[in-house]
């Protein structure tokens, strides 16, 4: 394999990591009150806020279990064609 499919397998599995952790933190309130977010190093102490939102159900991850696997699969395929680059003669 060469660098470059090195690369772009890592591109193909480090951008939906990125993406969940992303929206990990969208859902968690962390980009929430970002005035705050300026002058809390001025406060003497942080009370935490109570917990408003439970937890999303499990379908509504469901969406994005399906992308992982189609993002798997791209990867597999790509792996397989690159392993085998004359048709698997």
């Amino acid at each position: 394999m060469s660098v470059l499919s090195l690369w772009v397998t890592y591109a193909l599995l480090a951008v939906p990591v990125f993406a969940l952790l992303f929206i990990w933190a969208l859902r968690a309130g962390q980009f929430k009150n970002q005035d705050e977010a300026r002058v809390l190093p001025f406060h003497d102490s942080v009370e935490p806020e109570p917990p408003t939102k439970k937890r999303p159900p499990l379908a509504a991850w469901a969406p994005l279990l399906v992308v992982g696997v189609v993002l798997g699969a791209m990867v597999a395929a790509y792996w397989i064609s690159s392993a085998h680059p004359t048709g698997g003669q």
